[in-house]
C-alpha cells in the first residue's frame, strides 16, 4: 500500500533475460499508456539493481481467477 492508501501490486520479473534497460523501460512505458476496461494500470516501474519490477493497481473487485 501506497503513503495515499492505494492498494498496489508487485510483480518481480525474472532476473535473467536477454531484454536489456532500455527495451525494458520502453515497454514499461508504453504499458503505463494503456487503458481499458478488461486492464489494470500500470502505476510504475522500477529498473535499478538487477531487479526489475512493474507495479499495477488492484483489481477493485478481485483477481481473474475468482
Amino acid at each position: 500500500m501506497l503513503e495515499n492508501r492505494q492498494e498496489i501490486v508487485v510483480k518481480r520479473l525474472k532476473t535473467v533475460s536477454t531484454q536489456g534497460d532500455k527495451e525494458f523501460k520502453n515497454e514499461a512505458e508504453l504499458l503505463a499508456k494503456l487503458n481499458h476496461y478488461n486492464l489494470v494500470q500500470l502505476c510504475g516501474y522500477n529498473i535499478g539493481g538487477i531487479e526489475r519490477l512493474l507495479i499495477y493497481e488492484v483489481m477493485p473487485h478481485g483477481s481473474l481467477y475468482e
